[in-house]
């Protein structure tokens, strides 16, 4: 926004990625000082990709999505190396078998929910 001849912004994005925190916590270094440096971002980036000063240019976000398979395959090798050594005795009592049937039941649940991540 134009006001009394300066722009003016406020931005906002979340920590999802390592991109975001990285480019989070150096705009929070750069303190005030945060203008120059996105004008100069900005000016390279525009540079390199012209068709961005086309009052009609549409920009997309691309993303690469994960197979269900690869990221089941991938969670189960992670299952594996946390709880492959472990062994059962016969031996636990009574609370020890519920905590260890809790454990393998919210493996199973989250398994199960691994359709939610799935784009469609």
């Amino acid at each position: 926004m134009k006001k009394d001849g300066k722009y003016r912004y406020s931005l906002q994005f979340g920590m999802n990625s390592e991109e975001e925190k990285r480019v989070g916590e150096l705009l929070e270094r750069l303190g005030n000082r945060k203008s120059k440096v996105l004008v100069a971002a900005l000016n390279e980036y525009i540079a390199n990709h012209p068709e961005l000063e086309n009052e009609h240019c549409e920009i997309k976000v691309n993303y690469q999505s994960v197979p269900m398979k690869l990221l089941e395959m991938k969670i189960r090798e992670l299952i594996k190396e946390q709880f492959g050594g472990l062994t059962i005795s016969s031996e636990l009592n009574n609370e020890k078998n519920e905590q260890v049937y809790n454990v393998s039941q919210d493996i199973v649940d989250m398994l199960g929910d691994l359709e939610l991540f799935q784009l469609r």
